[in-house]
């Protein structure tokens, strides 16, 4: 599944806007713009998809995010319609929420590398799944030639519990103890193996040398070739070889 427009009404910093996404789209603006609030509109269904919150918690979500300028008086509406024409969308209407077709909603992953909860969340999620025996190696490639100063990642169980190290040429650390572009690169090249629909990504770009920045914009695109890829950036040259009609510029109202 892919989403090909999302519409967004009275919600947050949005008045009204109808945005069409492609498989690999890049949304970018000033800080203060509200793109990640792009990113929170489609949180909505996850919460519903996975049961984070229940719909009486969600109807209070909405009622408290609804744009202020507009207030009250306006329907709440974020809907998504995907490559099939199947409409799925949430609307809060006179107090009363409806959510329609969530069922046909993909697999989605929202993540903000800004975030070191999530980002953990999603090494966690790979290196103790079954794909990492069979993508071991394939994972240490891209991970050597990003770092080269980094060897392995090292897996195993200690008293029951998993646990893993990077591997340095002389020394090993615990991935907590790794720097914040090493952990992001490690969480990023994880989901190239990843089997989502969607792949919301917010500032994959945090606490990585600037010298990388092709290397990362190599990794999204290569995702992009098995699932929608949607990139939220403050550094939107890094896709320099991307073509423009993939870049979406939020402005300020």
């Amino acid at each position: 599944m892919r989403i090909k427009k999302l519409y967004i009404s009275n919600y947050l910093t949005f008045d009204e806007v109808n945005l069409y996404l492609k498989d690999f789209q890049v949304i970018t603006g000033q800080n203060g713009s509200g793109k990640k609030n792009l990113s929170k509109a489609l949180d909505l269904f996850n919460f519903i998809q996975k049961n984070i919150l229940k719909l009486n918690e969600i109807k209070q979500l909405l009622e408290s995010d609804r744009n202020f300028i507009l207030g009250n008086n306006k329907n709440t509406i974020v809907s998504i319609l995907t490559d099939k024409d199947k409409e799925i969308s949430i609307e809060l209407s006179n107090g009363n929420l409806r959510v329609n077709n969530i069922e046909k909603l993909g697999k989605i992953k929202i993540i903000d590398f800004s975030d070191s909860y999530e980002v953990f969340s999603t090494i966690d999620e790979f290196i103790e799944s079954e794909k990492f025996v069979s993508c071991r190696k394939e994972f240490k490639k891209i991970l050597t030639y990003i770092f080269p100063h980094i060897k392995d990642i090292i897996f195993y169980k200690e008293r029951g519990i998993s646990n893993y190290k990077v591997k340095y040429v002389y020394y090993d650390k615990y991935v907590s103890n790794v720097s914040e572009g090493e952990k992001n690169v490690i969480a990023l090249i994880s989901l190239l193996f990843s089997n989502y629909d969607i792949l919301v990504i917010s500032y994959p770009e945090k606490g990585i040398y600037y010298q990388n920045y092709t290397k990362i914009a190599d990794i999204l695109l290569r995702i992009a070739q098995k699932s929608q890829v949607i990139v939220i950036t403050n550094t939107p040259f890094i896709f320099d070889s991307v073509p423009k009609d993939r870049f979406y510029i939020v402005r300020r109202n």
